[in-house]
């Protein structure tokens, strides 16, 4: 299995998750459908979906209903609406990657699309009509969950030269919970969370990307509960020198951080810092569906990074109330 397939999996699976919880989904980068769209109107909201995007892949669900969850549909139609789809397209349309899944016994189609060659544009199906007007073309842009024409604003920031989104690996971590005896609160003893993420980050352009620390915002969630805590510190790290054999490799060379901002003059490894002292709210960890969700702000990047780990409790060491290890998850 590719990478790009398997994180397509998992993102979905990360989003009917949600779904089954209740929870809105739909956003710039998600769209559920409950069946197979005509294909001229898909055609349309496809390109806005895309235009929109700004080089950020989109990712489309057939068979889930953000409001009743999974229904499925026949996998098979693909065949015949996509090359319908792509008809309705001036030119080049964003590319395809497609993968099914079974979810309660039923059939979900998943479609990511690569929306690096923007714009898109799309032909207007009542054109030659009668009293259908002389507009052929049109550059569609979704704004919110509906679509419109894009304006001029719209296609200058698409033309003018942006930072492309940084690919972003998440390489494991840990995370704990320790009794905070200085809890900023006179005569409040709480806790001390501490989470570290080991990542590698990929530019996607030549250019160094600068990445401010007060523009991010880092949220923890109970899956279930819906609980946040919105008083995170975040920072992004230069990572110690790693030891191997007798000897030791030097830092990454790429990658320089301090204590406002970090910068990525090229692929290499860092670490995400996660700190906050907190009311002692110890019934609330012992949850075993905690996430942490992250929004990287990226200097002339319309889009943030976004992207979130899962918390899984292991033994605690010492003197620790919780530990955790980190997994990655779309």
């Amino acid at each position: 299995m590719s990478k790009r397939i398997a994180r397509t999996e998992a993102w979905a699976l990360d989003v009917i998750a949600r779904v089954h919880a209740g929870k809105a989904v739909e956003d710039y980068r998600v769209e559920l459908k409950r069946e197979w769209p005509d294909p001229a109107k898909a055609a349309r909201r496809i390109a806005a979906h895309s235009n929109a995007s700004f080089g950020s892949d989109v990712l489309w669900i057939l068979g889930v209903d953000e409001d009743t969850g999974t229904v499925g549909v026949v996998p098979e139609e693909l065949a015949n609406w996509w090359p319908s789809v792509t008809s309705h397209f001036d030119g080049v349309g964003p590319s395809l990657t497609h993968i099914t899944l079974s979810i309660e016994g039923k059939t979900v189609v998943c479609l990511l699309f690569d929306t690096g060659r923007p714009p898109y544009v799309t032909k207007n199906p009542q054109y030659g009509k009668s009293g259908s007007g002389p507009v052929s073309l049109e550059v569609p842009w979704r704004e919110g969950t509906s679509v419109r024409s894009a304006t001029r604003n719209d296609l200058i920031r698409l033309l003018v030269p942006t930072t492309s989104q940084p690919e972003l690996e998440i390489l494991g971590g840990y995370g704990t919970l320790r009794q905070e005896k200085h809890y900023p609160h006179e005569g409040i003893i709480g806790v001390r969370l501490s989470i570290d993420v080991s990542c590698y980050i990929f530019p996607r352009d030549e250019a160094s990307i600068v990445i401010p620390f007060h523009k991010c915002t880092t949220e923890l969630i109970d899956g279930y509960e819906g609980h946040a805590f919105d008083e995170l510190e975040f920072s992004m790290r230069h990572p110690y020198a790693m030891h191997i054999h007798q000897g030791s490799t030097p830092d990454t060379v790429t990658i320089e951080s301090t204590s406002s901002e970090l910068l990525a003059h090229g692929p290499g490894r860092c670490r995400i810092e996660v700190r906050a002292a907190l009311k002692n709210e110890l019934d609330w960890f012992q949850s075993s569906n905690l996430l942490l969700r992250f929004s990287i702000f990226i200097i002339n990047c319309e889009l943030p990074l976004e992207f979130q780990v899962a918390l899984v409790p292991r033994d605690k060491r010492n003197d620790e109330i919780r530990r955790w290890s980190i997994e990655a998850r779309s």
